[in-house]
């Protein structure tokens, strides 16, 4: 659900008419009483009379003056209708936040507090201390310059990319706005794979599919994997412990719900993090392997057949190579992101790579 966050309206100032016809009441007697004592003291009628006129003249210019004043300051001022705002940004794609010149969040739609699981005012978001700095660097220089950008932030969830615009009539609000990130990135290939409609087929295929953070905590899961492991398709796809679901004995790896009679399984690891980084999520494929397959020369290449069809089905570039460094399978996304034909062949990696001269 989206939230807008109100504040109270600034009081006006209360008008004092009592006053002010008291105060025209006493203008009035006193400049009676200063005409008639200049008409006694003159003998002069005309002159009193003119002063007075003018006198009267001067207080009403004076009193029209300072009601159009109060007019003015009466004026209520003018409110941003929140309601409006929030239903413009309710359907975005994009997660939407809005903070006040004083820092505070004023608006924010139901998908930036599903992403960061509450309301967090930018730039203090749960998220690693790099990306907080550049996050608040932004929002400094959106607020010096009128907007600015910080690209390729790593979350838990993915890269994403924030843009910054200062807006308002005077310049005092923020608009944050967090997208999916420009650059590739596969954990975020991952995610959609594992609990979008690619998830689903999996299943259907008869593959649980489960990503792993770097602490082997589950960040997202097919149907069939929680229905299995969880008991429920519809349980939470994050925060479980992934080593807590599975038992091993005997060389068989097995669901710890299913007991021991259930199927062994062919668990499939696939490593995300770049290498420069240490160690990232993980993404885990789970077949399971009839137990009446005997011979295990048989139950080999009936796994081979199974995950290289498995892989071929994958949008991320891979490849398996035996321990010897020869290539044994390269799915379609590796073949296009090395530049070779769909029908070549190669047998160690290093024919990948151009030896300069």
């Amino acid at each position: 659900m989206a939230t807008r966050l109100s504040a109270a309206p600034l009081a006006g100032i209360p008008a004092r008419p009592i006053l002010n016809a008291a105060l025209i009441a006493f203008g009035l007697l006193s400049s009676a009483g200063m005409a008639a004592l200049i008409a006694i003291a003159t003998r002069m009628p005309l002159l009193a009379l003119v002063f007075l006129a003018g006198f009267c003249a001067v207080m009403g210019l004076m009193g029209l003056l300072g009601l159009f004043r109060s007019r003015i300051d009466s004026l209520p001022e003018r409110q941003i209708d929140w309601n409006l705002v929030l239903g413009a940004v309710e359907d975005a794609t994009a997660l939407v936040a809005i903070t006040d010149a004083h820092g505070g969040l004023v608006c924010a739609n139901r998908q930036f507090e599903n992403w960061f699981g509450g309301l967090p005012t930018p730039p203090a978001l749960p998220l690693p201390p790099e990306a907080v700095q550049r996050i608040a660097a932004a929002g400094r220089a959106a607020r010096r310059d009128g907007g600015a950008a910080a690209d390729g932030l790593r979350t838990g969830h993915g890269k994403i990319d924030v843009i910054v615009r200062r807006a308002g009539e005077d310049d005092g609000h923020l608009i944050w706005r967090f997208r999916e990130s420009a650059q590739g990135d596969t954990l975020s290939d991952a995610l959609r794979l594992v609990s979008g409609e690619s998830g689903s087929r999996l299943g259907a295929a008869g593959v649980m599919a489960a990503l792993v953070d770097s602490d082997g905590q589950g960040l997202a899961a097919n149907s069939v994997f929680l229905q299995r492991a969880l008991g429920d398709a519809d349980s939470n796809a994050d925060g479980w412990l992934f080593a807590q679901l599975l038992v091993a004995q005997d060389d068989i790896i097995q669901l710890t719900r299913e007991g021991e009679r259930a199927n062994p399984l062919r668990i499939i690891q696939i490593a995300l993090g770049e290498r420069d980084e240490g160690p990232g999520a993980t993404l885990f494929l789970l077949v399971d392997e009839k137990r009446d397959i005997g011979l295990l020369g048989e139950r080999q290449a009936l796994a081979t057949i199974h995950l290289h069809g498995l892989l071929g089905m994958l949008p991320l570039g891979l490849a398996l190579a035996e321990r010897d460094g020869r290539v044994l399978f390269m799915n379609d996304p590796f073949i296009r992101a090395a530049g070779l034909a769909p029908d070549a062949t190669i047998v160690y990696p290093s024919d990948l790579v151009v030896e300069d001269e």
